[in-house]
């Protein structure tokens, strides 16, 4: 998604040397991922009227579908809304 390291300690509150690898988000990325995320929820109200009162999925489903850990690096951002269209609006 962006040039973030995900690794925590890879950063210092106090300045020394490891902060010299921050490399801050892309601006002109990070309105095209506001853009795409806006078109997200004006087409979720669009058709929210369509979507079934009660999902058909079992309680704990999304629980299943989460990994043991959280992940080590970022993924694209099209590859999360993927993952957010996919598991969690359908419950």
């Amino acid at each position: 998604m962006g040039s973030l390291d995900t690794n925590p300690t890879a950063y210092s509150a106090f300045g020394d040397d490891a902060t010299s690898d921050f490399q801050p988000l892309n601006p002109d990325d990070v309105r095209s991922y506001l853009h795409k995320a806006v078109d997200f929820i004006s087409d979720y109200y669009k058709s929210v009227e369509s979507l079934p009162v009660l999902p058909d999925v079992k309680p704990g489903y999304l629980r299943d579908q989460l990994r043991s850990a959280p992940p080590t690096s970022s993924a694209p951002f099209d590859v999360t809304m993927k993952e957010l269209t996919a598991s969690v609006v359908r419950g």
